[in-house]
């Protein structure tokens, strides 16, 4: 079988199954801002993406921006910003198909048209409509190309550096802080590029010409303006690290983290381990080949073991617990700008051991890695529960619900406060909590009437300690007797008549530690006595992981405040017989206790 006629089969079965995903559905933006014009996107504007919750200062390409612009007043039209990115894929598909001939122009032509196909649908894929990690890669292969030339070239051709700077600067334009990872993979691609690439290394004025406008980016790149949330509030899943990761230069950061690293572990950690079994598998066959063969292709080895190390990079970030990838390569990188300290690094490095694994297949004419990483991007794709003739996921490292905040038809009145670092927080309440904001700034519980009261735990209690939870009875406390947190502890409440509420709180008292790690609550108008048969209660609310009760800022910004107070309201009031409330988290340290059990009418 010739060399390119596997990547051609994957690329037309990546093409038909792409198409028949748009057919059922658009692709859903990765990010959202205030504006959608491309001309007003070309300049500095805050953004944030919706599934990862990074709030950071971004702008569009804005040469290419305003050719798009006079082009559009020709014809009378307006460039809209998915026109924008399929022009930017096409740049991208077509400096890559250049850079893949120009490491081997030996084989047959159809086989670079070919990897660079698949490595577009790859990145649509993974991130479906992401204007980030789109506008970094653009003139990646670009940069690598005119690197590569002006290195064999020397620096007495000035041409060749004139090229360089200006490949440089559009790379600077179009990818902005992240630019700086783009223009030093690039060097690292026109170094594996020459011949005997072990040997070789990239000369000073070149490093010089390709990095001096990325960290004049760095230098420019502003902070978006931040909400004025008080100094111990959070707005995204607490990872268990003590104390606040800021840049290690500059003072211009958030007082906050605002990028939720917990989401960003589940969605790349499968596709990771994937990755890093493909890459593992490869290197080891191809050592084993190259033992003793002093003819083996030196430079296809550089770019699989150069694609290796982003791997690598991506692992320690996402496969390990946050308490030790808070101070893995990736996160210390992060940390050298508060430009760079906006954005997370694991999304464009993950693509850039994509962009590394085609160009070792250009070279090395091995499928055995392109297989792999096609099957792993199919089977991850793949949505059972996807809609009816649908499923494949682009976009699959998105949060799947996302968009359903922004798409809220309250969503115009609240776009100052969606468009900020509360955006993951609002998405998990839903808009109708901007609009309750008085019940939660000022909830009033009330102690409950325990005449006629029935209650039963999960310790087999049927009234007991359970009323230790009597206001008369301060400082006592019913416990979960476990020894910690294992996920089944319950409380089942039945009151002797039918009540209409609105939240309940569960108050800890002295003992804050004890909080439940993840809370779900379920109601019933007829209540039943036996645990076999709370599966016919109804789920009102669910919360995997407790992060705190919301809380608003001064200015409209909701926020969760500390952990051990817990205040459950409800979206909306109910009318209940009997209220369940499961403990569904889990903690070997702290066990679960209530010291007051308090209703919001």
């Amino acid at each position: 079988m010739r060399s390119w006629s596997l990547p051609l089969i994957m690329a037309v079965i990546l093409s038909c199954l792409f198409f028949g995903a748009v057919s059922e559905m658009r692709f859903a933006p990765a990010a959202a801002a205030a504006h959608t014009e491309v001309v007003a996107l070309s300049k500095w504007h805050p953004e944030i993406n919706l599934s990862h919750n990074a709030y950071y200062s971004w702008r569009l390409d804005p040469l290419l921006a305003y050719v798009e612009s006079a082009v559009a007043s020709l014809w009378g039209g307006e460039f809209s910003l998915q026109s924008h990115l399929i022009l930017l894929l096409l740049f991208l598909c077509s400096g890559l198909y250049v850079w893949l001939n120009y490491l081997d122009c030996s084989t047959a032509r159809i086989l670079g048209a070919c990897l660079s196909a698949l490595f577009l649908l790859f990145v649509l894929f993974l991130w479906g409509q992401d204007a980030v990690i789109i506008g970094s890669l653009v003139w990646l292969p670009w940069l690598a190309l005119v690197a590569s030339k002006a290195q064999a070239a020397g620096s007495n051709c000035s041409k060749s550096m004139f090229f360089l700077l200006l490949v440089s600067c559009l790379n600077a334009l179009s990818a902005n802080q992240l630019s700086i990872i783009t223009a030093i993979a690039a060097l690292v691609a026109a170094a594996g590029s020459a011949p005997n690439s072990a040997c070789v290394g990239v000369r000073r004025w070149v490093w010089a010409l390709a990095l001096i406008p990325p960290f004049l980016v760095l230098q420019v790149t502003p902070l978006p303006p931040f909400p004025d949330y008080p100094p111990l509030a959070h707005v995204v899943s607490l990872t268990g690290v003590r104390g606040w990761v800021r840049p290690l230069v500059g003072d211009q950061t958030f007082p906050i983290d605002v990028i939720d690293q917990i989401f960003i572990k589940s969605a790349y950690r499968t596709l990771c381990l994937l990755l890093f079994l493909a890459f593992l598998v490869v290197v080891i066959r191809s050592a084993l080949e190259s033992r003793g063969d002093c003819a083996s292709n030196s430079r296809a080895t550089f770019f699989l073991r150069a694609g290796a190390v982003t791997v690598v990079l991506v692992a320690l970030d996402v496969l390990v617990p946050q308490t030790i990838s808070v101070a893995a390569p990736l996160a210390t990188i992060n940390r050298l700008s508060p430009a760079l300290f906006q954005l997370p690094l694991v999304p464009v490095v993950l693509a850039l051991s994509l962009f590394f694994a085609v160009s070792y297949v250009q070279l090395s004419r091995n499928m055995v890695l392109l297989v792999m990483i096609f099957l792993s991007v199919g089977f991850l794709s793949y949505d059972a529960k996807a809609p009816e003739g649908y499923v494949w996921r682009m976009g699959f490292l998105q949060k799947k619900n996302a968009l359903s905040a922004w798409q809220d038809r309250r969503a115009a009145r609240y776009k100052h406060i969606l468009l900020s670092p509360s955006y993951s927080l609002i998405n998990s309440y839903g808009v109708s909590l901007l609009d309750d904001q008085a019940i939660f700034t000022a909830p009033v519980f009330r102690d409950i009437d325990f005449d006629g009261v029935i209650f039963s735990d999960s310790n087999g209690a049927r009234g007991g300690d359970l009323f230790r939870l009597q206001p008369e009875n301060e400082g006592k406390r019913w416990i979960a007797h476990h020894g910690g947190q294992r996920g089944d502890e319950w409380l089942h409440v039945y009151f002797p008549k039918l009540l209409k509420i609105r939240g309940v709180e569960l108050f800890t008292g002295e003992f804050k530690a004890d909080f439940p790690r993840g809370v779900e609550v379920l109601i019933s108008r007829s209540c039943v006595a036996e645990v076999d048969d709370f599966g016919s209660y109804d789920q009102i609310l669910d919360m995997p992981i407790w992060q705190g009760s919301v809380q608003f800022s001064a200015k409209g910004y909701p926020y969760y405040g500390a952990q051990a107070e817990v205040k459950l309201i409800f979206p909306a009031p109910v009318e209940t017989r009997c209220l369940l409330i499961k403990q569904t988290g889990h903690s070997p340290y702290y066990e679960w206790s209530l010291t007051g059990f308090r209703l919001l009418y």
